[in-house]
């Protein structure tokens, strides 16, 4: 099957035409310019303004509408030069939303087709903050150390206050692990901090406190420690596991990346791949039709 995008070349439409070039992987064979062919088995209009000038092709023309100002066509045409009078010269329409159906002939084509985003450019970042000092023996650098060993932690990112984490650091940066090291923070400043973090990471062996747990409770972040001080007592709410027991943390970033990842998860239906698929059963349906 053969496919011409015909759009204007500017803003959105050129932007969604160029990306069903880039992320089509079915058997379509697509080609665009501002100029319909009749050497193809559908014109697909990505476009308005490009009506003004329209006629009738020898093969199936099918625009795809992005939206109507104002939900008025009257509206959109005093901006565009009345496309909408030639829309019904088209043998169907596709839709980036339902809103727009209600506008066009529906003794024609008429289907709502939804996407896409380039969804591998974005993902949720889960940052974890820790706020203490690493020099002090027990304080977790050997544990988190081996946490990067052994854990894919793509989807994380740490921010490190205090100082003597260079260890650790290095072998995040030696496994491609993303963090922040703020040395030049000082206490007054650490609500800065808190603002950047998603979760209070407490990875010590031994604490009397942790202070920083009650500032993060002020501050209305959630907590993931190691069951050590008073953390139990006084935020019971906290995400605990024994202090040293790597298999216990994974266990909780794994569940935080479940209910963090929800969202992400609810739009990966929305990808271009999954444009272009919709696309091509519309075409089919078109042509079979």
């Amino acid at each position: 099957m053969k496919v011409h995008i015909v759009t204007e070349g500017n803003r959105i439409k050129m932007r969604i035409s160029e990306k069903i070039l880039k992320y089509n992987q079915t058997p379509i064979e697509y080609s665009l310019s501002y100029g319909q062919r009749n050497d193809v088995d559908i014109n697909f209009y990505v476009c308005y303004n490009v009506f003004a000038n329209f006629q009738k092709s020898k093969v199936k023309d099918i625009g795809y509408v992005t939206h109507v100002h104002n939900n008025s066509i009257t509206d959109h045409e005093k901006d565009l030069g009345k496309p909408f009078s030639l829309f019904d010269r088209l043998d169907g329409y596709l839709h980036m939303g339902s809103k727009t159906l209600k506008f066009f002939d529906s003794s024609k084509y008429n289907r709502v087709v939804y996407g896409g985003c380039e969804l591998e450019n974005f993902k949720p970042t889960i940052t974890l903050g820790i706020m203490q000092n690493g020099e002090v023996v027990g304080k977790g650098t050997k544990f988190l150390i081996d946490l990067a060993n052994s854990t894919n932690l793509a989807n994380f990112k740490f921010i490190f206050c205090g100082v003597g984490w260079e260890s650790v650091l290095n072998t995040f940066k030696e496994k491609k692990v993303r963090y922040n090291y703020l040395t030049n923070i000082s206490y007054d400043n650490f609500q800065s901090v808190y603002e950047q973090i998603d979760y209070l990471l407490i990875p010590s062996m031994w604490e009397g406190g942790p202070m920083a747990v009650l500032e993060a409770m002020a501050c209305k972040l959630p907590i993931i420690s190691a069951d050590t001080g008073w953390v139990r007592e006084i935020a019971p709410g906290s995400l605990l596991f024994e202090p040293g027991k790597i298999e216990q943390l994974k266990t909780i970033l794994q569940l935080i990346e479940t209910r963090e990842f929800i969202s992400y998860h609810n739009v990966e239906d929305f990808s271009y791949k999954a444009f272009c698929d919709r696309l091509q059963d519309c075409f089919h349906n078109i042509l079979n039709n």
